[in-house]
């Protein structure tokens, strides 16, 4: 039986559960996708030059589905929309199974990445119609978190496949038959926000965060994607990495957890600044540090914690500059094209001055989120307490 939305628009506990669902198995790829690329690579079927151009291709795909998905599901029904999202998600892993062609690869991830940006606009909409739209967020966070963390986790201990490759895309999907099924349980409307007049500097503002949110994340994904290589090239150990992550992955569900506690207590654009201020001087201090192990694990807690902990209060400034909540569903977009590019345009640093020139540029695309945030200051706009 189908969930119903209120004449306000809000939806039902279950179909915010469904929504949330959805939208974690559309960005379960975050958690599978090092697994998947590096079986690819051992098994022979990819080299690793050509990882950063088929990573860009499903992160950009995500980001034009879920723009694509919120104009769809103004004409057409939610769980429409989730069951052909999902059965296309499943559909696409398939088709690439055994395969070792580059041409199928990135025609496979782009349509599985349209497919899962599908899948998250109908989160967005949902936190979009909630009436507390940054802890709805924050509780999203934690169960995509805990999703990636029991699929990846699983999936080198599987039994039932002899290659990684075919059993990771298998399990994503499954994951698309899943959410073909929860869809099922999403009101039949799930209507966007309608478009309404906006002032020039209103729109203004929401563009300055919308980049911002982009910065920030694609600061994240440069610092996920060079520490590995940062702390070989300093004589760290496959344990201590292992526990690097560990750790950044149990403080993220932290931030998230926290976040949703304090939600309508904090100021989101002080939380949006101080977090891209102090990931920017952990990444200094990390850098300068002699790779203190004591530092590198402080690193990872710090690291991991405000990774999580900021991201809702994007949902919340948005909100508080637009009330007609129209510039939330545009943020997975324009966080999924920083953790896009953002690392496109750190790799050639790598070349030049190694994985501390790729680190440094992480730290300065936190110090331009939070310079961006911080010029909305100097406009004294009025907002409502807390994160909206």
């Amino acid at each position: 039986m189908m969930a119903m939305a209120d004449a306000n628009g809000l939806i039902s506990g279950r179909g915010q559960a469904a929504s949330l669902m959805l939208g974690s198995v559309g960005l379960l790829i975050f958690g599978v996708q090092p697994v998947l690329l590096g079986a690819l690579v051992t098994e022979g079927r990819l080299v690793d030059a050509v990882i950063g151009p088929v990573v860009t291709a499903e992160l950009l795909a995500v980001a034009v589905g879920s723009i694509l998905g919120e104009r769809v599901l103004r004409r057409a029904s939610a769980p429409f929309v989730g069951i052909v999202a999902g059965l296309m998600l499943a559909a696409a892993n398939l088709v690439a199974l055994g395969s070792g062609s580059l041409a199928l690869l990135l025609a496979t991830r782009s349509l599985v990445g349209l497919s899962e940006g599908a899948l998250v606009s109908i989160t967005a909409v949902s936190i979009a119609r909630s009436n507390h739209p940054a802890r709805l967020s924050a509780y999203f966070l934690v169960v995509q978190t805990l999703l990636q963390l029991a699929v990846a986790g699983l999936l080198p201990l599987q039994p039932w496949a002899a290659s990684l490759a075919d059993a990771s895309l298998t399990a994503l999907a499954a994951s698309g038959v899943v959410a073909a099924a929860v869809a099922l349980l999403l009101p039949w409307r799930l209507c966007p926000p309608a478009r309404d007049d906006q002032p020039r500097g209103s729109i203004r503002n929401c563009v300055t965060v919308l980049i911002a949110a982009g910065c920030y994340l694609g600061g994240v994904v440069v610092i996920w994607s060079f520490i590995g290589l940062w702390l070989s090239i300093h004589h760290k150990t496959a344990t201590q990495e292992g526990q690097f992550i560990a750790l950044a992955l149990g403080f993220q569900i932290a931030g998230a957890l926290m976040a949703a506690l304090l939600s309508e207590r904090l100021n989101s654009r002080w939380v949006i600044f101080g977090s891209a201020a102090i990931q920017s001087a952990l990444v200094a201090l990390l850098l300068s540090s002699g790779a203190s192990d004591l530092l590198i694990y402080a690193f990872a807690i710090g690291y991991g914690f405000l990774w999580q902990f900021a991201q809702p209060a994007f949902t919340g400034l948005l909100v508080a500059l637009d009330p007609d909540r129209r510039a939330v569903l545009l943020l997975p977009a324009a966080q999924l094209i920083g953790a896009a590019l953002v690392p496109l345009l750190a790799a050639p640093l790598v070349r030049l001055g190694g994985p501390n020139a790729a680190m440094a540029f992480g730290a300065s695309v936190f110090v331009v989120s939070a310079v961006l945030v911080a010029k909305l200051g100097a406009r004294r706009f009025r907002t409502q307490r807390g994160y909206f």
